[in-house]
């Protein structure tokens, strides 16, 4: 039984692996489908891959979570889910996210459940040592990526009050 649930982990992070989610790009009020498709394949060519300097172009786009009127009134849009060609060209792309300084949109890389679960006992590590911390111009950041690597990293905050 192990087995089969470790099997379906890796599958899940191997189509996982390509994969990015934009956050916080308009959604289009049309009703057509392909007309989305193509109103957010133009967006993420034109706005983010292009001047981020790569050639390729994403393979497939989808958007995840259910659009409502609601949710357009508050201006919150669903995610963008972007699949790429390789992990290399996912790699390159997220190197060069510096480049988009100044857009209102937020990049993350696609995590399987397990994934978001280590990346969330993280980050309470680092809430409950910021709780400790006695020098408050500093705080504990959660670095890296779970498939990479995570870590705690000390990080100097210039806005904080003391």
């Amino acid at each position: 039984m192990d087995d089969v649930k470790e099997e379906n982990e890796e599958t899940e992070t191997l189509d996982t692996s390509r994969n990015i989610i934009i956050h916080g790009v308009e959604e289009s009020m049309n009703d057509d489908p392909k007309e989305l498709e193509y109103e957010d394949r133009k967006y993420i060519e034109n706005v983010i891959m292009n001047p981020m300097g790569l050639s390729s172009r994403p393979i497939q786009i989808q958007r995840i979570g259910v659009f409502t009127q609601d949710r357009a009134s508050k201006e919150k849009y669903r995610p963008l889910k972007v699949s790429l060609e390789s992990v290399e060209v996912k790699s390159e792309f997220l190197r060069n996210l510096t480049r988009l300084k100044g857009l209102f949109i937020k990049i993350t890389e696609d995590l399987t459940t397990q994934e978001r679960l280590l990346v969330k006992k993280w980050q309470d590590k680092a809430k409950k040592k910021n709780e400790h911390e006695q020098n408050k111009t500093y705080k504990w950041r959660v670095r890296g990526s779970p498939r990479s690597g995570m870590y705690l990293k000390k990080v100097f905050c210039k806005n904080m009050t003391l």
